[in-house]
């Protein structure tokens, strides 16, 4: 199950995903699951990626672009259980947010559910982290494909697997 987080730098002005437009954004590698998850939370928010500057993070450097100030936000959709997360957060310097009406998003797509990520899961003492119950969807499958597989492929798959006329 990997839950899809929505995480934005502190002090950069987003507390909804409308304030994205113009920030510097991580999605998902090209071709990647992160990446055809994080276009049809896109869509479900009513932006889509020109309306902002899309980065090519790995999930390694996530901590440090934020850090630097040269990332706002990213859409990570992973296991709760991910090290990525607690270290993250303990910088103090991102905060997870819930993806607004994630309960009509996981009723529209079959292959999504509601997911509720609780307070204090990823910092359990001062701070905790996140604050406040997150709502926010979860996928129920993954993909997984030999690291040779090619990129479109997989984002092809994806994007099948996840359309309204597959999952009926």
């Amino acid at each position: 199950l990997g839950a899809a987080h929505f995480i934005v730098r502190q002090g950069a002005g987003i507390e909804n995903p409308s304030d994205l437009r113009g920030k510097a954004v991580k999605l998902g590698d090209l071709g990647s699951g992160d990446y055809a998850i994080s276009l049809v939370l896109l869509e479900h928010l009513g932006l889509d990626k020109q309306s902002f500057d899309h980065r090519y993070v790995d999930y390694s450097n996530v901590k440090e672009a934020f850090l630097k100030g040269t990332l706002d936000a990213a859409f990570i959709t992973s296991g709760v259980q991910a090290p990525i997360f607690p270290d993250l957060f303990q910088t103090g310097k991102a905060t997870l947010l819930s993806i607004p009406n994630a309960e009509a998003f996981a009723a529209k797509h079959v292959s999504m559910s509601r997911y509720r990520i609780p307070a204090g899961l990823y910092l359990s003492r001062n701070p905790i982290s996140p604050l406040t119950d997150i709502h926010t969807v979860a996928v129920n499958t993954q993909l997984l494909a030999r690291a040779s597989t090619q990129a479109r492929l997989v984002e092809e798959v994806t994007k099948i697997v996840l359309s309204e006329e597959f999952q009926k």
